[in-house]
């Protein structure tokens, strides 16, 4: 706790010279702290207290600290792209209650086999995005993955952003190599199979599309719609 109340007024100090409130709570948690680890005998439990009330206090108002101040600043970008995008979520994103009611119905051959793409499409969405996420946490550099360390020791890890940026600095923080038989190759190894599968359905999607176009530029030509010249006369 003392060690995250020191990081707390490490990141106060870097404004004082442009934010007077900062610049007094990071002089008042200094001199809790300082009291509390010189503090001794019965004195001291009292002391420890009132410096873990205060540290606590600004931890929970982190989120509203000024720029520069709070804990994951780096990954608010990453947060508010979640706010749309649930890559960890394992249920069918779009048109998700026609998806799964389809599937008990035994849709014929033909329909399946697109609706199997559509979960395809999905599927591999979700994996490009928590990629994409991955290469963004590491941008966003180690200062917030030192908070999480911190807050795991002090033990008050709770709130939206921990599991988030576990997952995320996890998916990017995958092993050089790894055993033929381990857990995290073989799901790298599934994630490249489903890839590749998508890429050659987006392949003949692509097909169809460029043919769709051509029919439809051919139509727009001059003398390729409506009567040819010379119809209905003499």
């Amino acid at each position: 706790m003392l060690r995250l109340g020191e990081q707390i007024v490490s990141e106060l100090e870097k404004r004082q010279s442009v934010d007077m409130l900062g610049a007094w709570m990071a002089h008042y948690v200094a001199e809790l702290i300082h009291a509390a680890g010189t503090a001794e005998g019965e004195d001291q439990p009292v002391k420890l207290k009132q410096c873990a009330d205060a540290i606590l206090a600004i931890w929970e108002h982190r989120h509203r600290l000024p720029d520069r101040m709070r804990p994951f600043e780096d990954f608010e970008a990453i947060f508010s792209s979640l706010q749309n995008l649930d890559p960890y979520d394992s249920r069918p994103r779009y048109f998700r209650h026609a998806r799964l009611a389809a599937i008990e119905v035994e849709p014929e051959p033909g329909t399946a086999t697109w609706l199997k793409f559509a979960d395809s499409v999905d599927y591999s969405a979700r994996i490009l995005i928590r990629y994409a996420l991955a290469e963004a946490a590491k941008s966003a550099g180690d200062r917030s993955v030192n908070w999480v360390a911190l807050a795991e020791a002090a033990g008050v890890d709770h709130g939206f952003e921990f599991p988030v940026i576990r997952i995320i600095i996890g998916d990017g923080d995958q092993p050089e190599a790894c055993d033929p038989e381990d857990e995290a190759r073989k799901e790298i190894e599934g994630r490249i199979k489903r890839l590749e599968a998508f890429e050659k359905m987006i392949a003949i999607v692509a097909t169809d599309l460029r043919a769709r176009l051509r029919r439809v530029e051919a139509s727009s030509e001059p003398g390729k719609s409506g009567p040819a010249e010379g119809a209905g006369t003499e």
